[in-house]
């Protein structure tokens, strides 16, 4: 789907706001009896890697996993990244290390750190947004819309940071180096690419530039970026942003979570961003997934926007009834 599309949708979801629940919900565990759930990517990854060689991979466990796990964990000799909210860890390690992880107790699922793809002034009045601010009232004041992307350019004037984008964090390409794994406010975080920048102006950029002409849909709603990842997105990355805004939503007013990124293959409700996806629904937010631009092939759907607690946007034409080829379908 294209950038318009899923912003449109976002800043809709945003005209109307609400309180923020203020606790997370408990982590189902996972049925006596069950094994671990590792992803076919992973496997063919650890088959061809030499020895030596370190993989990325995500461990989610059925609840917060505790010092004791971690320290079993660790005890492998795999490096771990560590979550605040998520109950998963990122580890990196030889094949033989990450594979010593498949039988620990307590492990929902594994996961490679793969990479991810990223998926006007008529769009407004097309959708009748203008109508529903002039009209019913709801221009999206005092929402807050985290959008995970390739980050927001605050130094434009429809996104000036530290008015319309209140918070702006750069998530750190190497979360398994020395450096800090998220550094906030920083003015730009969207400097190389301009997709993130796109998706938060058409939510609610302010249209200052043009004296108003490129208004967002909710014009009236806070931004937080979350800068993920200008050139590449990997799961990992996305991870630790989701874990932010899980931290942070109180903070913030964060209502919306946009995400127009995605990959290929099948649903399974143990994938970690899945499971990110599902807290973050569970807490309160309303989660926005991109549908692809792999159509019009039946079952091409992403699937982190299958999941039943999320929002799925695809694209259409002007006609309001008809897909555009490009959008990716599902299954009839």
């Amino acid at each position: 789907m294209t950038a318009t599309t899923m912003a449109v949708v976002i800043g809709l979801l945003a005209l109307r706001g609400g309180p923020v629940p203020a606790q997370l919900p408990g982590i189902s565990p996972t049925p006596p009896g069950s094994t671990a759930e590792v992803d076919p990517t992973l496997r063919r990854v650890l088959g061809a890697a030499g020895p030596g060689q370190l993989v990325e991979a995500v461990v989610t466990f059925s609840q917060y996993p505790s010092t004791i796990v971690l320290r079993t964990v660790r005890a492998t000799g795999v490096q771990v990244l560590g979550f605040r909210s998520l109950p998963m860890i990122g580890v990196r390690g030889t094949a033989a290390q990450i594979r010593s992880l498949f039988s620990l107790p307590g492990v929902r699922s594994i996961y490679y750190n793969r990479q991810l793809d990223y998926f006007l002034n008529q769009s407004v009045p097309f959708i009748g947004a203008d109508r529903v601010w002039t009209e019913l009232g709801f221009t999206g004041r005092g929402v807050g819309i985290a959008v995970i992307d390739t980050g927001i350019d605050g130094t434009h004037p429809d996104l000036t940071f530290g008015q319309k984008v209140i918070q702006n964090v750069k998530v750190a390409p190497d979360l398994f180096g020395a450096g800090p794994i998220v550094v906030e406010n920083v003015p730009n975080t969207d400097t190389t690419n301009g997709h993130g920048t796109h998706v938060a102006s058409i939510a609610s950029g302010t249209g200052a530039a043009l004296a108003g002409k490129y208004r967002g849909v909710a014009v009236g709603a806070n931004l937080v970026g979350l800068g993920a990842g200008e050139a590449v997105l990997f799961v990992i990355t996305a991870l630790e942003s989701f874990d932010w805004v899980l931290a942070n939503r109180g903070t913030y007013g964060i209502r919306v979570i946009s995400n127009s990124w995605g990959t290929s293959g099948a649903f399974s409700p143990s994938d970690p961003i899945n499971v990110a996806s599902q807290m973050a629904h569970d807490a309160g937010m309303t989660v926005v997934f991109a549908a692809g631009n792999s159509g019009p092939g039946e079952n091409t759907l992403n699937p982190y926007c299958v999941a039943p607690w999320v929002i799925c946007v695809a694209a259409g034409v002007k006609d309001r009834r008809t897909l555009a080829d490009f959008s990716s379908r599902g299954i009839p």
